[in-house]
């Protein structure tokens, strides 16, 4: 499961890094979205190792 979650942040990082040509509200918004996604991932990722 680890695996899936690390994949899907990397991919969530390159998608950031293809929007950084957006306008500066949009832009905003889609960085908040993107740590959003990380912050969880991170959590699933720590509580997956604490069981």
């Amino acid at each position: 499961m680890s695996n899936a979650v690390l994949d899907a942040s990397k991919k969530d990082e390159e998608a950031t890094a293809a929007k950084l040509s957006l306008p500066n509200a949009e832009q905003k918004k889609y960085f908040l979205d993107s740590a959003t996604n990380f912050v969880i991932a991170s959590l699933t990722v720590r509580e997956f190792f604490r069981c």
